[in-house]
């Protein structure tokens, strides 16, 4: 799909600049058994135009916005064939890149293979669910505003111990995209691995995030090697305010403006340490997803590694 994206990206963009010619001199016109293919805006929420498919032979060229080809919304296609001809699938599906229709011609099966790209014009960076928080407002067991870290379609937050332990509810502020719903909602009892679905509400598309709830080490009887993870204003002067990471098993989550990641900043991280241990590395390094940090007990010689996953912060990208 990256090749044929790319591909249908620069043709499409060097052809309409150049020529105003259509995707079709591009890909090739008609088949034998399926002369057309389009995507009608009547019938697509979302489209503000009607899309043609070229048709090369037993391909099926199509070149579909973001949310059609990346967010898993269904289409529904009109789609002209040659007399006594039928088609599957048919009315409304996902469609993939790859994928097949077999039509069927008077007893026999013919296969065409549906390619997709994504309309360069229609990409987005903006996650459907931008922030996930337990705020003390709406919640006035907890003692504090904690903040998740979004990273991929992992939420990681972090909870006292004690309201994990008892199984409290609680009533999350969840930050969306324009056009989105979020279930569950309301109010409650976040557990740890259990799924939030965010549904776009034009397209009915669904995207799956897992919660991942950990114990705030600082209210936990047993105490991990690696408590805190924090990038503070004060030895950053690039930040504009501290970021903490969310420390869950043996995975340290943080999210980061777009600059620093983008120019390599050298960053120095506060860290809470239990006694005897070390961390290495230390002091002022660039971040790395992926990266390890090793803490090693002094008493024992014992190491702990941590992986360290670097996202950057949606709402800092130019």
């Amino acid at each position: 799909m990256k090749t044929f994206l790319l591909a249908a990206a620069f043709t499409t963009a060097l052809c309409l600049t150049l020529f105003s010619c259509d995707l079709s001199t591009i890909f090739g016109k008609n088949s034998q058994y399926i002369t057309g293919f389009v995507l009608k805006a009547k019938d697509n929420p979302g489209l503000s135009s009607d899309i043609t498919a070229a048709i090369n032979g037993t391909e099926i060229n199509l070149v579909l916005p973001y949310l059609y080809a990346v967010d898993g919304a269904a289409i529904t296609p009109t789609v002209a064939l040659t007399s006594n001809a039928t088609v599957s699938p048919s009315g409304s599906y996902v469609v993939k890149d790859g994928m097949n229709l077999v039509v069927t011609k008077d007893g026999t099966k013919y296969t065409y293979t549906v390619n997709t790209g994504v309309d360069p014009a229609t990409l987005t960076t903006t996650p459907p669910l931008q922030s996930y928080s337990a705020d003390q407002a709406q919640n006035s067991s907890l003692p504090q505003d904690y903040h998740a870290v979004i990273y991929g379609n992992g939420v990681y937050l972090t909870l006292p111990y004690s309201l994990i332990t008892s199984g409290l509810a609680v009533t999350p502020t969840v930050g969306l995209q324009s056009g989105y719903t979020i279930s569950p909602a309301g109010s409650y009892t976040p557990v740890d691995g259990m799924t939030l679905n965010v549904t776009n509400t034009a397209t009915s598309a669904l995207t799956q995030y897992t919660l991942h709830v950990a114990a705030d080490p600082a209210t936990s009887p047993a105490l991990p090697p690696l408590q805190t993870f924090t990038y503070t204003a004060a030895l950053n002067s690039s930040l504009s305010s501290d970021i903490q990471a969310a420390v869950s098993g043996l995975d340290v989550y943080i999210t980061l403006p777009y600059a620093a990641l983008e120019t390599q900043q050298p960053l120095t991280p506060t860290v809470a340490l239990e006694s005897h241990y070390t961390i290495t590395p230390s002091g002022s390094y660039v971040p790395i997803d992926g990266m390890t940090l090793a803490l090693v007990n002094s008493q024992t010689m014992t190491t702990t590694s941590y992986t360290l996953h670097v996202a950057v912060s949606t709402s800092t990208i130019p």
